[in-house]
């Protein structure tokens, strides 16, 4: 763990995305326990370019090379950990750390026209870009002027989106096997009811359940 040890106590590079993020909820947040400490620099946002440091980080990260990846759950920094969330009124405890054992699913797959792709399994939101990926490979995407490409792209994205929201949640709680809504049979109506001449609806869900991408309850 050196190199990100090095990463934190030595800083990285402010990117612009994080500086805009930092000052957009500066305000809102400024007053949150250890929000000033952990993000702000002398009580301001980062400026671009600048080199931000967290040392904090660093010591987590020693502790963990020095006591093994387990004292996050069931180790000296597993008791801080617990400590500060009880301090802050959090319901996790320390039974509830060391009562976790991580899951390694194996993975989600797709068969694409390049090659066989690959992306994380849930709670993780892989479905999404393998979706996405998998419906438009089943459109004439080739054949497309700019306009049809960003449209098809967004229809697709439209179409994932509303898989995930209807499927995606702890493994435990699955009611279907997600790989399978990566086959042909189930990413090809997708495409299909992609229109060239409109836009579908970007849903919201309201409600537990499951909606068809018209919007109504199916």
């Amino acid at each position: 763990m050196a190199d990100a040890i090095g990463y934190a106590e030595d800083g990285i590079p402010v990117t612009a995305s994080q500086a805009h993020a930092t000052a957009s909820k500066l305000e809102e947040l400024r007053h949150q326990p250890g929000f000033s400490e952990t993000w702000l620099v002398a009580g301001e946002a980062p400026r671009p370019g600048s080199r931000f440091r967290q040392p904090a980080l660093a010591g987590t990260l020693r502790m963990l090379a020095s006591d093994g990846l387990d004292s996050f759950y069931r180790g000296p920094l597993a008791e801080r950990l617990a400590q500060g969330m009880a301090k802050l009124g959090m319901p996790v405890t320390l039974g509830d750390l060391q009562a976790h054992r991580a899951r390694r699913p194996g993975p989600l797959t797709l068969q694409h026209q390049q090659g066989t792709l690959w992306n994380l399994a849930p709670p993780t939101q892989g479905l999404v870009s393998l979706a996405i990926l998998g419906i438009t490979d089943r459109l004439k995407m080739a054949d497309a002027d700019d306009a049809q490409t960003v449209h098809r792209i967004v229809e697709a994205t439209k179409r994932a989106f509303a898989l995930r929201d209807a499927h995606i949640t702890d493994p435990r709680h699955l009611d279907v096997d997600v790989q399978q809504l990566l086959t042909p049979e189930a990413l090809q109506p997708l495409a299909d009811s992609i229109d060239d001449a409109s836009a579908s609806p970007l849903g919201r869900r309201q409600r537990p359940g499951r909606y068809r991408l018209d919007g109504r309850r199916g």
